[in-house]
């Protein structure tokens, strides 16, 4: 069903998806993104950080805090964490104040840098070599810097019910609290800026060798194919991977069913439905988000002109509590609704 041409040359008959909110974030470049059930946190390369009211858009709070790396994660729980100065922060989730540092400089890279708060009231930092593990309460370092025997780069870290998982040149699920590998799988070396998905009892990742589909519990093999671009959700029986062109493969054995090779993505590919999945793109120098189906690739929904393309930078989009997706590029941050 190789459609993938004509609906987005047709894009026209799409449902046009309507802007809630629209915000300019202060950044010299990228910025970046990260939510709570009723806020958005953004940052931007210039040090300035936004909290934001995820229904109205309106802006909570702005603090200056220095030299920024793009990268920052939140849980309704442990708060709002964030890299600055090269260290581990915590900001305070209503006025962006720094609760705590973590100690010493911590060797991130220029790009790719992931934070990841996790359930057990630890960090999970993505570093240039490694992952490593910080207290959410006062940023104490938690055992040692996973790195030796699995190579650089390494994917963001991923908590799961077993462990930790992430990728560099292996994959590897690991007990972080008791410092050891549960088990590693030799799937291939990862990109720098890729993360795993996990779908039930099986765990879809990309690396520079193609996808792959592992056992969660044992780390087996159970198929590889070539040549894939960043792997997204898993939609029904369909797994999505969207570099290169948006793509569905059968989660059964790897078998491509559909693709749409000329679609220039900007973002990961996003499960918003029961069967569709949305993807920030650019047509000409038009930034836009799109909804396609899960089933045949179909484009449904279309957003309008969100900003003007210049370069492919720290882009994501996420599914709100109120159904409604949230996304950055450059220096913009938005909120869309369903046109429907």
């Amino acid at each position: 069903m190789l459609f993938a041409a004509l609906a987005i040359l047709s894009a026209s008959q799409a449902i046009s998806m309507r802007t809630v909110w629209f915000k300019t974030v202060p950044s010299t470049g990228d910025s970046c993104i990260a939510l709570t059930d009723s806020k958005v946190y953004a940052l931007g390369r210039s040090g300035t950080a936004l909290a934001i009211d995820i229904v109205t858009g309106r802006t909570l709070a702005t603090r200056y805090l220095g030299k920024l790396t793009p990268a920052i994660g939140t849980s309704n729980t442990e708060g709002v964490f964030a890299v600055v100065d090269s260290q581990l922060c915590r900001l305070r989730n209503t006025d962006l104040t720094i609760e705590w540092r973590s100690p010493g400089k911590i060797d991130f890279p220029e790009i790719g840098v992931a934070v990841t708060p996790g359930p057990d009231g630890t960090v999970a930092v993505k570093r240039l070599r490694g992952v490593s593990f910080f207290s959410a309460t006062d940023g104490k370092s938690v055992g040692k810097q996973w790195a030796a025997g699995f190579g650089s780069p390494a994917s963001s870290p991923l908590y799961t019910e077993g462990g930790v998982l992430f990728m560099s040149g292996a994959m590897a699920l690991v007990d972080h609290k008791k410092d050891k590998a549960i088990w590693t799988a030799k799937v291939g070396q990862a990109t720098m800026s890729e993360t795993p998905h996990i779908e039930r009892d099986s765990i879809y990742a990309v690396t520079k060798e193609g996808l792959s589909k592992v056992d969660l519990a044992t780390g087996t093999i159970r198929w590889n194919v070539k040549g894939c671009g960043s792997v997204s959700p898993v939609v029904g029986e369909v797994v999505v991977t969207n570099g290169g062109g948006l793509s569905g493969y059968s989660t059964t054995d790897g078998k491509k069913l559909w693709t749409v090779p000329q679609l220039a993505t900007l973002s990961n590919a996003l499960k918003v439905g029961s069967d569709m999945v949305a993807v920030m793109y650019y047509r000409g120098r038009s930034v836009r988000v799109g909804v396609f189906s899960a089933i045949d690739g179909e484009l449904l929904q279309e957003s309008g002109h969100l900003a003007q393309y210049s370069l492919t930078g720290v882009s994501r989009l996420f599914l709100s509590k109120q159904g409604t997706i949230i996304g950055n590029y450059r220096t913009t941050a938005f909120c869309l609704a369903s046109g429907s």
